[in-house]
């Protein structure tokens, strides 16, 4: 198995050519800082609505919550992310910390078992037997 990973931006000059990268893409993480309200907003009203438009319905996505060792600057509680994954319809909701590497790992399992479970065990992400996750 191929695994690539590609981290997209939210620049304007970015938003026409963003979409190129998403072909063969077999699932998605999208994070957002649990210390800042905006980022998270913008899982529901922008990223989560993008992909859906250009990569359909059925593609796995994991929403992940960042700077989780930021405790005292923080914003959104594991709860409100876990209602918003059930809202996106996300197969996951994952915390992690790059800052400390907790839960690094379990971003890229949850992700791993997203595209797994959707496509039926085959143990290949799509049909060139590539997984790229953006």
């Amino acid at each position: 198995m191929y695994v690539s990973s590609c981290n997209v931006t939210g620049h304007f000059i970015c938003i026409t050519f963003r979409p190129l990268s998403y072909q063969d893409t077999s699932a998605f993480v999208v994070c957002f800082s649990t210390s800042e309200r905006g980022s998270f907003d913008h899982v529901r009203e922008k990223w989560v609505p993008e992909i859906r438009h250009f990569c359909g319905s059925d593609i796995p996505v994991v929403v992940a919550g960042s700077k989780t060792d930021l405790r005292d600057s923080r914003q959104i509680s594991e709860s409100e992310g876990q209602r918003l994954t059930k809202e996106v319809k996300a197969q996951a909701y994952v915390e992690f910390s790059a800052h400390n590497r907790t839960g690094v790992e379990k971003v890229f399992e949850s992700a791993f078992k997203a595209v797994y479970k959707k496509e039926g065990n085959s143990g290949f992400c799509n049909a060139c037997g590539k997984c790229a996750i953006i």
